[in-house]
């Protein structure tokens, strides 16, 4: 039984969701707003999302991601989408030691079939040149096809590197980014499943599992694949993302990040093992769902990938497999939007959460304190 003292408490802002994007709302609130009570909930003992689930890779987009991107939303918003992405990644970098989140920047690369060269390159000439101008970057992709042999990357025709990108250890991350939270001041509540929540004449009451209520100014919801659930008509659907990672294998020949088939595979060395995820676009209906399981076909699809395309001379097993659910926008834009009064909705990853939620954190915190 809770006792009068501890049963309700109130706040400016009553975040629901303690992944990155829901952390990073919380401290940029609170930067802008020091005198606000910024309380975020978690329904689980720690994020179970995408946050702690996810690859770790701290990229912006590869060169076939962002030409497809490009035709989807405009040359424009790409642009912009993939501007918050390398700011965003640069935040990190700022707030965060590398040592405390297993930060490592060996590059990134995307191994691509099915094209001829001679486009292959007028298309990274053109992504390079919209980068310079927009960013200020130079030179961020280069064709590098003559390393493929000693990566033993054969069974793919071209070989592209891409500057500025790394890695991360996603566990360490979200603790590291919920330790900033508390320390700017931040309160941050793990197993407190929100299952409801009402409008008073100038608050909003929030009830969850455990029998506590909070009265709040305002309510974020940052709970990314569980929305469309939770907030109806808002577009916006999940997307799981299933991973495999292998035993250790002997002398792998490659370090970073690498991206295939527009990043719908992803791939990086974890101590001398293989994460690999991705085939979601094969599988789409499927794994439009926010089940926190696992399906045989697509890990089967996974695991024939691996073993064709990736590492087809070396043995390992499979010791763990796992997902992660995302959410995706219909235009793969970033989303903030006030569905009542005080009763705000946040979505900005659409499988690039790491790089993009420091940077759309300030957008949202800019308009909940105005």
């Amino acid at each position: 039984m809770h006792s009068y003292w501890d049963k309700s408490s109130s706040a400016q802002l009553v975040i629901i969701g303690a992944g990155v994007l829901g952390l990073w709302s919380a401290i940029e609130v609170k930067r802008r707003k020091p005198s606000w009570n910024v309380v975020v909930l978690e329904r689980y003992p720690i994020p179970r999302g995408a946050s702690t689930r996810n690859a770790g890779f701290a990229c912006f987009g590869s060169p076939t991601e962002l030409w497809s991107d490009m035709h989807v939303m405009g040359e424009e918003k790409m642009i912009a989408t993939v501007e918050m992405r390398y700011k965003g990644i640069l935040k990190i970098k700022e707030f965060f030691e590398n040592a405390d989140i297993d930060l490592q920047w060996d590059g990134g690369y995307e191994c691509i079939n099915d094209i001829e060269q001679i486009e292959l390159d007028k298309r990274i000439e053109v992504l390079n040149e919209l980068l310079k101008k927009g960013l200020g970057l130079s030179g961020v992709y280069s064709n590098v096809s003559s390393r493929k042999a000693s990566m033993h990357l054969h069974a793919f025709d071209y070989l592209v590197s891409i500057s500025g990108e790394g890695s991360l250890h996603s566990g360490k991350y979200v603790q590291s980014l919920a330790q900033l939270a508390k320390e700017v001041g931040v309160s941050i509540f793990y197993g407190a499943h929100v299952e409801k929540w009402n409008r008073h004449t100038h608050s909003w009451k929030i009830h969850t599992n455990n029998g506590f209520e909070w009265e709040s100014d305002q309510v974020l919801f940052a709970t990314n694949g569980w929305l469309s659930e939770q907030i109806k008509g808002t577009e916006i659907l999940p997307a799981r993302g299933q991973i495999i990672l292998t035993s250790p294998i002997e002398r792998l020949p490659w370090k970073g990040t690498f991206h295939a088939e527009e990043g719908f595979y992803y791939w990086r060395n974890i101590d001398n093992r293989i994460l690999l995820g991705g085939a979601r676009n094969l599988y789409k209906q499927q794994e439009e769902t926010n089940e926190l399981s696992i399906s045989q076909n697509l890990q089967e699809t996974l695991e024939d990938f691996l073993k064709t395309k990736i590492i087809p001379d070396h043995q390992f097993d499979i010791d763990q497999r796992w997902s992660g659910i995302m959410a995706f926008s219909p235009n793969k834009t970033p989303v903030i939007a006030q569905k009542e009064e005080g009763l705000w909705y946040t979505m900005a990853c659409n499988g690039m959460g790491v790089a993009l939620t420091p940077i759309w954190a300030e957008l949202v915190a800019e308009k909940i304190t105005n």
